[in-house]
């Protein structure tokens, strides 16, 4: 075993590690053998807790995981994605993509993501669904159309949960409407008429997009119920891989889509009107109540 396969050995042991200090202490052993030994410069990036730092760090795993597939870039394609040192670089933009996001530069975040879609279509990280829920964060809408259209092939649950808050968006711009009346007294007084059981005062053109939030929770009722459940949905840890169908990856899309259902009063009040009624209607009370307990254990 040469001094690289050492050092990227003991860069997998420190994420085994239960302390930050511990993994950081066995990634930098790993440094010490090896400089250039990428996945513990991730390690480092991952378990720091200093922005400047982390981000640094980012920065020279990516540095550093090119040098080697340099043949394949700017171009990228399947033998880039295809080939195994590749790996490491993807990674690395892809950490680096999701700290700029987390540190909320989003716009930053936004041309990270859409280069490494650009080195590889097939997009075998879905790195789209990332892209998408930082586009419509940003209110960058006709750049999310176009992510959507690109891959109607994608029957995820992000994916109906972003076309749906998309098609609300898309309708309110068609009719005219004026995000600034939805303020802060009109929010109180729809969640009065909500609790009422009143009818809202949302105007009419909204209303078009509810069949396009129905078909996504027929996809998956669970992205809905922690849509409506933010702070218990953003406390969960972000998970990379999830099963389609499931609990998971309700909670996946919901972490995604989350800021941007709740940029603006008038999206947040639809979701709660038509996102309860109908999970209720449907027999999805008890899966509500299992999270709304949830959230309030955590409070």
């Amino acid at each position: 075993m040469n001094l690289n396969e050492k050092a990227n050995q003991i860069a997998a042991l420190a994420r085994e590690e239960k302390t930050l200090a511990g993994a950081r202490q066995k990634a930098a052993d790993a440094l010490k053998l090896d400089p250039d030994c990428v996945p513990a410069m991730l390690v480092m990036a991952d378990y720091c807790e200093d922005d400047d730092e982390t981000e640094e760090w980012y920065r020279k795993a990516i540095a550093v995981s090119e040098i080697p597939i340099a043949q394949w870039l700017p171009s990228g394609g399947e033998a880039l994605w295809s080939a195994p040192a590749a790996a490491p670089y993807l990674t690395a933009r892809e950490g680096l993509a999701r700290f700029l996001r987390d540190c909320d530069r989003i716009s930053d975040a936004i041309d990270e993501f859409q280069a490494i879609l650009d080195l590889q279509p097939p997009d075998v990280q879905e790195i789209r669904h990332l892209l998408l829920g930082c586009l419509l964060e940003e209110n960058r809408n006709q750049e999310a159309r176009q992510c959507l259209d690109g891959c109607p092939e994608d029957h995820s649950a992000l994916w109906a949960y972003g076309r749906a808050l998309l098609v609300f968006r898309s309708q309110a711009e068609e009719a005219g409407v004026d995000f600034s009346q939805f303020d802060d007294a009109w929010t109180q007084k729809q969640e009065s008429l909500l609790e009422k059981g009143e009818p809202l005062d949302l105007p009419q053109a909204l209303r078009k997009a509810d069949d396009v939030l129905i078909d996504a929770m027929k996809n998956n009722h669970w992205g809905a119920i922690f849509l409506l459940h933010p702070s218990y949905t953003l406390s969960e840890p972000e998970e990379e891989t999830v099963p389609k169908g499931t609990e998971e990856e309700g909670l996946s899309a919901a972490q995604q889509l989350v800021a941007a259902y709740y940029s603006n009063p008038s999206s947040m009040v639809w979701l709660h009107a038509v996102g309860f009624q109908w999970l209720l209607e449907n027999g999805f009370d008890e899966d509500l109540e299992q999270i709304q307990q949830a959230e309030e254990e955590e409070d």
